[in-house]
C-alpha cells in the first residue's frame, strides 16, 4: 500500500484527537454545519454520514442525521435543566460515549476536500498542531 504523507498532512496535523477535550463541541458544531447545511442531500453527505459508527441510539431507530443533531444540541441544551454541568463536562461526556464520532466526521469531510472549511487549525494554540 502506497501512503502519500503530503496528501494526508492536513488531516494528520489537525486531527481532533490532538485537540483539548473542551474544544470538541465547537468542532462538532462546525462539522454539523458543513455536513447538514452546506452539503446538499447528495452522495457526499450520504457517504460522510455512512462513515459514522452505529451507536445504541441508532439501533433504536434514530437516523444518523438526527443523531448528529442531538449531539450538536447536547452542549447548548444542558443549561436548560436544573442539572447544570460544569464547563467542559458536556465535551467530556460526549467523548466518553462517542469517542470516534468526530474523527469519523473529520475523515469524511477530508475525503471530499471539505475539512479545510472548518478552520480546525485555529483551535490549536499556535495555529497548527505540534507534531513532536
Amino acid at each position: 500500500m502506497n501512503f502519500n504523507a503530503s496528501k494526508h498532512e492536513y488531516l494528520i496535523a489537525t486531527h481532533v484527537s490532538m485537540l483539548a477535550i473542551a474544544t470538541r463541541s465547537l468542532v462538532l458544531r462546525k462539522s454539523h454545519g458543513e455536513i447538514l447545511r452546506i452539503l446538499s442531500a447528495g452522495q457526499q453527505r450520504r457517504d460522510i454520514l455512512s462513515g459514522i459508527s452505529e451507536t445504541k441510539w441508532m439501533r433504536k431507530g434514530v437516523e444518523k442525521e438526527d443523531f448528529l443533531e442531538m449531539n450538536r444540541n447536547f452542549d447548548g441544551h444542558q443549561y436548560d435543566s436544573n442539572n447544570k454541568l460544569a464547563e467542559g463536562d458536556s465535551d467530556l461526556i460526549q467523548y466518553a460515549h462517542y469517542p470516534m464520532l468526530l474523527p469519523e466526521l473529520q475523515e469524511g469531510l477530508w475525503k471530499y476536500d471539505r475539512l479545510g472549511h472548518l478552520y480546525i487549525e485555529e483551535l490549536f494554540t499556535d495555529g497548527k498542531a505540534l507534531l513532536m
